[in-house]
């Protein structure tokens, strides 16, 4: 038993030294970074994901000119910009340091272990009719800017400055421009965590380009755009925010039907404040007015009561600085007693009829939060679509029609021409917050 334990330890020795060897440091830049230049910058913490990696061998699409690989750059760029971030006084989180092929889901689990405020994907694009010498920057942020602002507020400052670098135009593009149905995986899993984007700095397919790629000063210069880029953006503050109910919660639901209720706005750096014109805050999709009541706490404007059922407050806002928050989300049960489902469809379709539309459609959105396969179903988000339809909101009614034909056709009338339609729109409620109760911020 005893040699066989000296082989083991033995084996686990040689093991570490050799992946040892494949680690790289933080590239030592010739650019050096003043910490008191960047205040904001301390103890930030920074997801520096270096795409792709170990797969050159065997994915011959990422070999460019001149001996490039894309995940040899991306791994020199982000090993650079690690490099300036520690100057800076950031703690910059790495997917990986050497050239190992790192699974995509090891990324994202990195990155919901390590709570990052924001998140940077270090690329280089490629494509198939190089001989056109195409070159440009590309930055993918997840979904749109309506369902990730802070992710697009951050793309914005980094397409700015990768453009300086490689002096062509550059796009802020939605990564389901390239993967249609799910987008890109890194960002869709990391989307509940922090602002991300995937930098796309120029072609490696691009003869010109790819040689500037293996000079160390050109993947240095690349790296600072990043650093310039992070700095910007982090210096204008990532907001956030909260939901108080004054009332207290019993067993997991509340019994109060008519509580205060305010958003308590962070905007995530000193100095600054909300606009309050920025605030857009929604109900089961309905839209909802705020009132201020002390700086940067405002009065949720409800309506008449919290009906009984499931429900959703969605949000999100602009501090002073221009910087948005993520989509935020909250969710809350209001108690259910008998009879509730059947006298909310009822009294629902009767506001809808007296032109109190979003008072109308509260209701029935409460009553499809209870039985959303019910026989009543289908007939519900009939009502619902056409009462967004009434409110001018055309893309909230679209997508309860669509949710009509997807969630119930066995009820399609026979004879009756199908929609056209083969996918269906994704809903994205935003970063999950916990609500505080029983407090009045």
């Amino acid at each position: 038993m005893a040699p066989l334990r000296l082989y083991k330890i033995i084996f686990i020795l040689m093991l570490t030294l050799c992946c040892g060897k494949n680690e790289q440091p933080s590239a030592p830049s010739t650019i050096s970074i003043n910490p008191n230049d960047y205040p904001w910058l301390k103890a930030k913490k920074i997801f520096v994901d270096a795409g792709h990696g170990g797969t050159a061998a065997t994915d011959k699409f990422r070999n460019g000119p001149h001996g490039v690989t894309e995940e040899s750059v991306n791994l020199q760029v982000a090993l650079f910009l690690e490099g300036m971030l520690k100057q800076a006084g950031a703690d910059a989180i790495m997917s990986r340091r050497a050239d190992v092929d790192i699974s995509l889901d090891e990324r994202c689990r990195m990155v919901e272990e390590t709570q990052p405020d924001i998140l940077v994907s270090v690329h280089h694009n490629g494509t198939i009719h190089a001989a056109d010498g195409v070159n440009y920057t590309c930055v993918l942020v997840r979904g749109s800017l309506e369902t990730f602002p802070a992710s697009y507020d951050l793309a914005v400052y980094l397409k700015d400055e990768l453009a300086k670098v490689i002096e062509a135009p550059a796009l802020v593009v939605s990564d389901h421009s390239v993967f249609q149905e799910t987008g890109t995986r890194i960002l869709r899993n990391t989307a509940p965590v922090c602002p991300g984007v995937i930098g796309e700095g120029g072609f490696f397919s691009d003869p010109e380009q790819a040689l500037l790629m293996t000079d160390p000063k050109y993947n240095e210069k690349e790296a600072m755009a990043y650093f310039n880029a992070i700095a910007a953006y982090l210096k204008g503050g990532i907001p956030t925010g909260q939901i108080y109910f004054a009332c207290p919660i019993w067993k997991g639901v509340i019994r109060n039907r008519t509580p205060f209720v305010f958003l308590k706005a962070d905007p995530g750096q000193k100095n600054t404040d909300i606009k309050e014109d920025s605030i857009v805050i929604t109900l089961d999709d309905v839209p909802l007015t705020v009132t201020k009541w002390r700086r940067n706490i405002f009065r949720i404007n409800y309506g008449r009561v919290l009906y009984p059922g499931g429900h959703r407050f969605r949000f999100y806002f602009r501090n002073s600085s221009n910087n948005s928050s993520m989509v935020l989300c909250s969710s809350f049960i209001s108690d259910v007693e008998r009879g509730d489902y059947a006298n909310l469809i009822y009294n629902g379709r009767k506001q809808l009829n007296w032109g109190n539309v979003s008072e109308g459609l509260k209701m029935l959105l409460s009553a499809n939060s209870m039985e959303a396969t019910g026989p009543e179903g289908r007939k519900l988000i009939k009502d619902i679509a056409d009462g967004f339809m009434k409110l001018g909101l055309s893309d909230t009614a679209e997508y309860y029609n669509l949710a009509l034909h997807h969630f119930h056709p066995a009820d399609e009338k026979k004879g009756k021409k199908a929609r056209n339609v083969s996918w269906y729109p994704i809903r994205y409620y935003g970063k999950q917050i916990p609500i505080v109760f029983g407090l009045t911020p």
